[in-house]
C-alpha cells in the first residue's frame, strides 16, 4: 500500500459571548497538521478510448457516468430502468444507443456484464476504495486490462 504524506492548513474560528460585556468575541487559530492518505486513482476517458478504439462519445460519457456510480470496494454499477432513463436524458440519446455503448464497452474489456442491470467497471481503469482494497480485489478476482496494438503495413 502506498501512502501519501501531506500537510493540511486548518483554521479554527470560535465565537463566544463575553459574559462581562455581553459582546460577541470571535477568535481564530490557524495551524498545520500532517496527515497520510491512500493514493487515489483517476480516470482519463479520452486516453482510454485510444487504447480500446472507442470512438463513440456516448461510450466515453457512459463510462464516465458509470465510474461515478460504481459501488465502493466492488466496482459494481447497477443500471436500473430508472437509471437508464436518466442516462438517456443526460446523454441526450435513446435507449438503443445506451445498449450499443454497453455492448462496445463490454467487448473492449472496460466493463463486464454481471447479470441483468449489473455491470462491473474494470478496476484497472477506475476504483473506489483504498489502494490496499484494490490490490486485494485484483488478487482475488484476477481482473486484467488488455491493450491491443494494430500494426499498419507500410504502403
Amino acid at each position: 500500500m502506498s501512502l501519501i504524506e501531506k500537510k493540511v492548513r486548518v483554521k479554527n474560528t470560535e465565537t463566544v459571548v463575553d459574559t462581562a460585556t455581553g459582546e460577541m468575541v470571535t477568535t481564530s487559530k490557524e495551524f498545520t497538521i500532517k496527515t497520510t492518505t491512500d493514493e487515489f486513482f483517476m480516470m482519463y476517458v479520452q486516453s482510454l478510448s485510444l487504447l480500446h478504439n472507442i470512438t463513440s462519445m456516448t461510450c466515453m460519457r457512459l463510462l464516465a457516468q458509470m465510474a461515478a456510480w460504481v459501488d465502493w470496494k466492488s466496482n459494481s454499477c447497477f443500471l436500473s430502468t430508472s437509471r437508464r432513463k436518466e442516462l438517456c436524458t443526460s446523454l441526450k440519446v435513446g435507449n438503443q444507443a445506451i445498449s450499443n455503448a454497453l455492448t462496445q464497452l463490454t467487448s473492449s474489456g472496460m466493463i463486464a456484464y454481471v447479470c441483468r442491470g449489473e455491470y462491473q467497471v474494470n478496476p484497472y481503469l477506475v476504483w473506489k476504495g483504498s489502494t490496499a482494497e484494490r490490490e486485494r480485489y485484483l488478487r482475488k478476482h484476477g481482473a486484467m486490462l488488455t491493450i491491443r496494438f494494430k500494426m499498419n503495413p507500410k504502403p
